[in-house]
């Protein structure tokens, strides 16, 4: 769980409060993403949207987070039409424009893709591609001059991930999103940021992708932590940079990926553990 103290210091961006939209933000990135807008960046972040199913974890981050300002708290569910309904009527009663967007919700879970139930591949599909491909398209008629957008990808984007098919296809088609929607943007001074961190320590990765127990491989000796891949993302985004990899690690993987031969990769991959 973040820390949250009041003498942090706060980061001016140039730009006018708006809105700030957060999904998934319950746990993990999306509460760690809600936690820095709301007390490092006051100037960009002038009502922060909290959005996820949980609706008492929604209800403590409020709590907990009222001391920096406005949260509004949304729990809804995004593979539900009424879901986007709602989101769609907020949007257009809203006094401000929308300053930022994060789009962290999603799932993931390991396993060879012939053994899993299609129903989850569907899910995966829905949270972790549609998802956020829809709210980018949803939020476009009220960003402005200065307002970012962070999707959050993964690693696994740089490569076939045999283990995690469709996880790491998915997520490599959000970087190529990402990175297009981006340059699409530019011009009207609107930036879109991929973020592609390891996993991350002291969330439910492990345990959600049944992992909480000994690990072989180099997973979890290369997780990272939410805090500093938030707080490099925020610094990226606003720099207009349109990727962002916060480890050694995973630029090391970006870069192999671009060089080697898929089939070398893939070798390399079953080495490495991440099978």
């Amino acid at each position: 769980m973040p820390v949250i103290r009041q003498n942090q210091a706060r980061t001016a961006t140039g730009v006018n409060p708006g809105i700030v939209i957060v999904t998934g933000a319950s746990s993990g990135l999306g509460r760690e993403f809600a936690c820095q807008l709301i007390r490092d960046y006051p100037d960009f972040c002038g009502e922060l949207w909290l959005l996820a199913r949980r609706e008492p974890l929604l209800q403590q981050l409020q709590a907990q987070l009222r001391p920096f300002g406005t949260c509004r708290i949304l729990a809804l569910d995004l593979l539900t039409e009424s879901a986007w309904q709602e989101l769609g009527q907020l949007l257009e009663q809203a006094a401000r424009p929308v300053a930022g967007l994060v789009n962290a919700a999603g799932i993931g879970r390991p396993g060879h893709f012939a053994g899993q139930p299609e129903a989850l591949q569907l899910q995966m599909l829905r949270l972790d591609a549609e998802a956020p491909v829809r709210l980018c398209h949803l939020v476009l008629p009220y960003l402005k001059n200065g307002s970012r957008i962070w999707n959050v990808a993964s690693v696994s984007a740089f490569s076939p991930q045999p283990g995690f098919a469709l996880y790491a296809a998915v997520k490599a088609m959000l970087l190529s999103f990402s990175r297009a929607l981006n340059a699409e943007l530019k011009p009207r001074g609107i930036g879109v940021t991929a973020v592609c961190p390891n996993p991350l320590r002291h969330t439910d990765f492990f345990k959600a992708q049944g992992l909480d127990g000994p690990v072989q491989g180099l997973k979890r000796l290369t997780a990272e932590e939410p805090s500093r891949v938030v707080r490099l993302a925020l610094r990226r985004g606003f720099k207009g940079k349109d990727l962002s990899v916060s480890s050694v690690w995973g630029r090391l993987i970006g870069a192999a990926s671009r060089l080697l031969p898929v089939r070398v990769w893939l070798s390399l991959e079953a080495m490495l553990g991440f099978r």
